[in-house]
């Protein structure tokens, strides 16, 4: 086993990366990718969230950080404290309830929450705008 894997059997990582494929279609560097080291890394810091029908990735943020588009055009400025969502795949409806009431790491509100999701990928845009 390697190192990477953090004690993850390296089929059970490649079973969630293939529920991945969705997400991964809209990516354009082989780099945005979210693969097996990736998935073994969120598992072990506790950030990946793996529902009945649905997964996604729950970050909080340990200082203050700026929010870009295209590499350098600051759009928001994220506080210490604020969750960040995404790596969203599954069930529409489940991953909507887990954005009602998030919490942190903690089980705290959190200030603010940033949803990520793919432009192109239209049903989540619809769901970042439901969502509010």
């Amino acid at each position: 086993m390697k190192d990477w894997q953090h004690g993850f059997d390296i089929d059970y990582l490649k079973g969630i990366e293939k529920k991945y494929e969705d997400y991964n279609k809209y990516t354009l560097s082989p780099f945005a990718k979210y693969k097996k080291n990736n998935i073994a890394e969120g598992l072990f810091k506790g950030t990946l969230t793996i529902l009945d029908d649905a997964m996604l990735e729950v970050v909080e943020s340990k200082s203050a950080s700026n929010i870009t588009m295209h590499g350098d055009t600051v759009i928001a400025k994220k506080q210490k404290g604020d969750m960040t969502v995404g790596k969203l795949v599954g069930n529409l409806d489940t991953i909507k309830k887990c954005l009602e009431y998030p919490t942190d790491m903690h089980g705290l509100a959190p200030r603010d929450v940033w949803l990520y999701v793919w432009a192109e990928n239209k049903e989540h845009c619809k769901l970042a705008e439901d969502s509010g």
